[in-house]
């Protein structure tokens, strides 16, 4: 504590920063690990690229994180590929800080602790008995994830393990006191022998800070100093609300008040010289009957006229009204603080609103779109929202697309219009196909296979036992074709398929390829057993006497490896079952007010890349991605709101980052 840590860093974002990112500010703090300790070099530059990285990034801050942690864990480990002798790990702790909120990453033995209103908080508590892997040590760094609420004059700390081998009362108290340089100075007295550690206070940007102790290199002197000039009329605009605006107005309207004033009075004088009594009394030369005849015409002729004008150019003096108007809401949306996330997001919605108006009477303008663009980047960034272009891979008339699933390049989907189940190829890179949607004749609603007639599919299935695709229609009857093999299958009866009510869903699962089904008004999941390669044995109950389930409004399901059993219902809630028994499970970590409220499909990608969760939620056009323990990761929106007003499904192809999406009529990709 001598000294400035040379792996510390703290960035504003930067001019050029990715869209979403203009509002937070990134915190880190590297610290040697392992055996071998790299120059102090090393370790700042790994902090200067882990700013760059996450000021370049896009999507949610905790995606963001994610891959400055990644990225920075593969670097390390080709740099230890290369150096076999001389490998180098590190701890890390990152910190970002958007309006209110407060996401913190962890790798490795690092500490990070928060002390908001005198009670402190810890991350970890307390020592683990295990070390985690420190960053370049493993192949997937293992990252944890906090989400916090700060106020006025909280304090946060990012430090080495020594900071848990301190008693947390003294910490607290230490971090009580008044300014950060006595506070520094209890925790050097609090330190056994060494201590890394950046403390930081937050407060509101308007309040005078003058450094009470020496600062560590920051870009906020470098970001006022280039921004200096324009910045200083806009923080006094900011400070004074919007009062300035309507004394503007009232200081234009009485100048334009007293402009009239005058201008009638000497109209009125004019008019008494040339209109008034001729001081002789001879006649006046606008008592002649032509003058009285052109009094007439003349008024209708210039009534005529501005009808005629403004009958031709209404359209376009209403939309530079229009224009005008969201350009000056977003010139004072601009001076709001970004501390104030709440009158932030009430003056960007104004914008957003007028913007959509402007638009709907010039929809190709540029500016309009520009704004509208620039309101929707910042209302998606305090609601944590990623914006993705949905690339239109094929679309079907009439169709809807309710299910889809992807098998290596094979993408399979259901079309719930025609009944019918088609396949296609993608190409090497995910993101075009090499043929169109293609038809399987014998998943198709009236064929007939091995003597029994389709009719409406229940679901789609793939087993990798076998390799084989299936589809369940609602008579029982269970089509079963060769991923290779797709115009040549096989069919069988399913038995006790009178025991049903109405399924919605099928899962095949495990090696040996059970069915199970699931039927909601009757409260059930059936199971049937692969015998031989045939389904023919009677349905077998999830649920028996003693452990019933909580069915009502559940809409699709999955089962892990493990067999866990996760239904997810048309609320948005996920509930999770493992033999037959409700298990403790809750989707958390979610920003205010974008919890999941509705749900059509779940998806669940165990991929060791992916190991995720997305739930498709159609009301709100958004695909909710978390973990596989419950915890926020993403919600991802089209570009195009329209585009996700239908949502059937979603496959995961987590290698390359790319979502497949089966919505209304058609097939899109996005890039995560």
């Amino acid at each position: 504590m001598s000294a400035n840590p040379p792996g510390q860093i703290i960035e504003v974002a930067p001019a050029k920063a990715a869209r979403g990112r203009e509002v937070d500010t990134f915190f880190a703090l590297v610290l040697p690990a392992g055996s071998h300790v790299a120059p102090a070099s090393f370790y700042e530059n790994m902090a200067q690229l882990a700013a760059e990285k996450y000021f370049e990034s896009a999507g949610s801050v905790t995606a963001a994180l994610r891959e400055v942690l990644t990225f920075l864990n593969q670097n390390l480990n080709d740099h230890n590929r290369q150096q076999p002798g001389q490998p180098f790990v590190a701890d890390m702790t990152c910190a970002v800080l958007r309006g209110e909120d407060l996401i913190i990453a962890r790798v490795g033995g690092a500490v990070a602790g928060l002390w908001v209103e005198g009670v402190l908080t810890l991350l970890p508590d307390s020592l683990p008995r295990e070390v985690p892997a420190a960053l370049g040590a493993a192949h997937m760094p293992e990252i944890k994830l906090t989400r916090h609420r700060v106020a006025t004059n909280t304090r946060l700390m990012l430090a080495d393990h020594h900071l848990l081998e301190l008693n947390p009362e003294r910490v607290a108290l230490a971090l009580g006191e008044l300014g950060l340089d006595l506070a520094l100075v209890r925790m050097k007295e609090n330190a056994l022998l060494t201590l890394t550690l950046t403390l930081v206070e937050f407060v509101p940007p308007e309040m005078p800070s003058p450094p009470a102790v020496p600062e560590g290199e920051s870009s906020v002197a470098v970001q006022q100093a280039v921004r200096g000039a324009e910045t200083g009329a806009r923080a006094q605009a900011s400070s004074a609300g919007l009062g300035f605006v309507f004394l503007g107005i009232w200081r234009v309207i009485g100048g334009v008040a007293g402009a009239i004033g005058r201008a009638l009075g000497l109209i009125s004088t004019g008019i008494d010289k040339t209109f008034g009594p001729d001081p002789d009394g001879r006649k006046r030369w606008f008592q002649s009957s032509l003058v009285t005849g052109a009094a007439v015409f003349i008024p209708v002729l210039v009534v005529g006229l501005v009808v005629a004008l403004w009958l031709g150019g209404t359209g376009r003096s209403e939309f530079e009204l229009c224009y005008a108007e969201a350009t000056n809401l977003s010139e004072i949306a601009r001076t709001v603080p970004s501390s104030n996330p709440e009158s932030l997001r009430s003056a960007w919605s104004a914008v957003l609103t007028v913007a959509n108006r402007c638009l709907t009477l010039r929809a190709d303008d540029e500016d309009s779109t520009r704004i509208r663009r620039e309101a929707q980047g910042v209302i998606d960034s305090l609601d944590q929202i990623t914006r993705r272009d949905a690339h239109l891979l094929q679309s079907l008339p009439d169709a809807t697309f309710t299910r889809i699933l992807l098998q290596g390049l094979d993408l399979y989907v259901l079309d719930s219009s025609r009944q019918r189940v088609y396949t296609t190829t993608l190409s090497q890179d995910g993101l075009s196909l090499t043929r169109s949607l293609t038809p399987i004749l014998d998943m198709s609603r009236g064929a007939n296979v091995n003597g029994y007639v389709i009719g409406d599919f229940i679901d789609i299935g793939f087993s990798n036992s076998t390799d084989s695709l299936f589809a369940l229609d609602t008579n029982g009857v269970l089509v079963q074709c060769r991923r290779r093999q797709v115009q040549e299958c096989e069919a069988e009866q399913l038995r006790s398929n009178e025991d049903w009510s109405d399924p919605s869903a099928m899962v095949i699962w495990g090696s040996d390829d059970r069915i199970y089904l699931l039927d909601v008004p009757v409260n059930q999941i059936w199971r049937y057993d692969n015998s031989g390669g045939s389904y023919s044995g009677i349905a077998n109950p999830y649920f028996d006497g003693a452990n019933q389930g909580a069915l009502q409004l559940a809409v699709d399901f999955k089962i892990d490896r493990d067999g866990n059993v996760f239904i997810l219902r048309s609320d948005g809630v996920v509930i999770k079952y493992f033999r037959a028994q409700i298990q403790e499970f809750r989707l958390g970590g979610f920003p205010p007010g974008q919890e999941p409220s509705n749900g059509s499909s779940l998806t669940l990608d165990e991929d060791p890349i992916g190991r995720a969760f997305y739930v498709a939620s159609p009301a709100t056009q958004t695909i909710h991605e978390m973990t596989l323990g419950g915890t926020f990761d993403a919600n991802i929106k089209a570009s195009d709101d329209t585009v996700f007003s239908a949502l059937g499904g979603v496959a995961s192809n987590p290698a390359q980052q790319l979502l497949y999406v089966a919505s209304g009529n058609g097939i899109f990709v996005i890039q995560k």
